[in-house]
């Protein structure tokens, strides 16, 4: 691996986040990863690197269902000084690099957002039981926030996944089973 091109790569990562701050890991690895620069492995320790020079930061605002979603599910930010690095070096990053970048974000950017907009989490209660918290902020008039009391960690873990994978589901349901009549 050239040390030029791991240079080139740490540019491009740094320049995505300034375009979408707070992108989570892995979709700053995916768009990085369509410019055609690089391959995976060279991107991850690029990142490492970004984040072990405190160029770039990350954040772990959702609920992390497993060890292995948590890094990837980060929100990345650069920091003061990543932002001072691409700004004296962003005219090295390629109008074709820009140009892609630029689209794949505005493609993807619904999608992005939906995510946000979904949040669940779990607490452990003083009585032992846990307390799971869902909430989906909407525009369209139909935001709820649910918070639900259950006897185990498991079962609190697994209802916050299954929000977060469906939770148009969960609301149906819920619309549902409140309007029925008996």
């Amino acid at each position: 691996m050239d040390g030029k091109d791991i240079t080139r790569e740490k540019l491009h990562l740094l320049y995505i986040l300034r375009e979408a701050p707070g992108l989570q890991r892995s979709d700053l690895i995916e768009t990085a990863l369509g410019t055609l620069t690089a391959d995976y492995f060279m991107l991850a320790e690029a990142l490492n690197w970004l984040e072990s020079s405190e160029l770039i930061v990350l954040m772990d605002t959702d609920l992390i269902t497993d060890s292995t979603d948590a890094r990837s599910g980060a929100e990345c930010y650069l920091t003061i000084q990543g932002e001072k690095i691409l700004l004296a070096l962003e005219d090295q990053i390629a109008e074709s690099v820009r140009r892609w970048v630029s689209e794949h974000l505005a493609e993807t950017n619904i999608e992005r957002r939906k995510r946000k907009a979904i949040e669940a989490d779990y607490k452990l209660t003083e009585k032992g039981s846990y307390l799971l918290q869902v909430r989906h902020l909407s525009e369209r008039g139909d935001s709820f926030s649910v918070e639900l009391e259950l006897p185990s960690e498991e079962l609190a873990r697994k209802a916050a996944f299954s929000f977060r994978r469906d939770p148009e589901k969960f609301y149906s349901v819920m619309i549902k089973t409140l309007l029925e009549e008996d």
